[in-house]
């Protein structure tokens, strides 16, 4: 009998720590997450999904953290160029995107922005306020 109890005992602190050393190793996966941090000096925070996407493919898809007050799409788009890995945006000087990567805005198509996958009318990203958990995609048509 104590033979058995000493066994259950010894199962109860095995599954403990395997359970234990389990939610280690996730939380810091989590931590190690492939996030791109663009740090303007503010107080906010605020974390956002980009993709860019063409009709064939995707460009680029990144998870976003912003430090700055009142951020914009304009401000997620600054802190792309600000990367050397990520794919180049381009403005104009009325904030509308000119061209990403090797599709420019033409006659044979345009870049549609999506908000939490809606489509919105401004075409100025710095009119476009970026909040947190929300996510953008620039969508080839």
């Amino acid at each position: 009998m104590k033979k058995k109890r000493i066994i259950i005992v010894g199962i109860i602190i095995i599954t403990a720590a395997v359970f234990f050393l389990f939610s280690r190793f996730m939380s810091q996966k989590e931590d190690k997450e492939d996030i791109l941090l663009y740090d303007g000096g503010g107080s906010e925070e605020v974390v956002v999904d980009l993709a860019v996407q063409r009709e064939d493919r995707i460009l680029y898809i990144r998870k976003i953290k912003l430090i700055l007050d009142n951020p914009t799409l304009g401000d997620v788009i600054k802190a792309v160029n600000s990367e050397d890995e990520g794919v180049a945006i381009r403005l104009n000087d009325n904030g509308e995107i000119t061209q990403i990567g090797d599709a420019p805005r033409d006659e044979a198509g345009r870049w549609q922005i999506l908000v939490d996958n809606k489509s919105v009318h401004e075409n100025n990203v710095w009119y476009i306020p970026a909040q947190d958990y929300q996510g953008f995609t620039f969508l080839w048509e």
